[in-house]
């Protein structure tokens, strides 16, 4: 009688335990950091967009001496949206009259300004906020 050996194909239990827990291990270091260089894009993409919009409010003050909001919707083509703060951008004059974006957040009744443009420290999460800004704004929607 032949002796024959049957060889086994596949892995053994601990080797696929070993492997999923590699895995997991993997998971828990990459994931936190994915999800803050999502957050640092959102940023980024917003400040991009403030700059922008001061742009065209820049050029819009060049021609009629004042703020408007459909012209400065006009030379934009559209109207970004905040992507990190949820709420819309607003244009507003400094007391020096430089031209300020940020971004108003929240209700009547509770409403919070992040600074985005030209000071966009407070925006990063850094000290700050907004700042001797005119009474005049403009809320682009």
């Amino acid at each position: 009688m032949r002796n024959i050996k049957k060889r086994k194909k596949g892995f053994t239990l601990i080797e696929l335990i070993i492997v999923i827990a590699i895995l997991g291990i993997l998971a828990v270091i990459t994931v936190p950091k994915l999800t803050g260089i999502q957050t640092n894009a959102k940023k980024k993409a917003d400040m991009a967009n403030a700059k922008l919009i001061a742009d065209a409010a820049a050029m819009v003050l060049a021609n009629e001496d004042t703020f408007n909001a459909d012209a400065i919707k006009e030379k934009l083509q559209g109207v970004p949206k905040p992507q990190y703060k949820t709420g819309v951008f607003c244009v507003a004059k400094d007391t020096n009259d430089k031209i300020v974006i940020y971004v108003k957040e929240g209700s009547s009744s509770n409403t919070k300004y992040y600074e985005v443009y030209p000071d966009s420290d407070s925006y990063l999460g850094q000290s700050g906020g907004l700042s001797n800004v005119s009474s005049t704004e403009i809320t682009l929607d």
